[in-house]
């Protein structure tokens, strides 16, 4: 079965090191928003640029700060309809490769400096003609 993200914690199949490229974050809920953005990350843009993976996670700080969705990173992953491969607040495993590992990296980087460039709250593999490509998702 499925783990799942209940209350924001660290799925058991996340290893939590400080070293080869895991999440390093010492404090449990920065492991936990990590996490939760590598998941979208790798979901939603597995196959694309380190921009279009950025871009992702961008989206996810973005909707934390808009008053619009919820507050953290995990509880906009797992708000009800917003990502197809989240079944009933359940996200199967990724495969342990190299796109879930630069899926950690970008999500590491992105969640611990909260920096953004933009200022987007959604995606779309789409044909849009009214927002900001980047690889294959209309930014807007």
């Amino acid at each position: 079965m499925a783990p799942q993200m209940a209350n924001a914690k660290v799925p058991h199949w996340v290893e939590v090191v400080g070293r080869n490229n895991q999440i390093t974050a010492e404090e449990p809920e920065k492991k936990s928003e990590i996490t939760c953005m590598a998941l979208a990350i790798y979901y939603e843009a597995r196959g694309e640029s380190a921009r279009g993976k950025r871009a992702v996670g961008e989206v996810m700080i973005n909707r934390t700060k808009s008053g619009r969705f919820p507050s953290t990173v995990c509880d906009v992953l797992l708000q009800h309809r917003q990502f197809s491969f989240v079944r009933n607040g359940v996200v199967r495993e990724p495969t342990h490769n190299g796109a879930w590992t630069q899926s950690i990296q970008v999500a590491s980087e992105v969640t611990l400096t909260r920096i953004v460039s933009n200022n987007w709250l959604f995606f779309c593999h789409c044909g849009r003609n009214d927002g900001t490509r980047v690889g294959n998702h209309i930014f807007y």
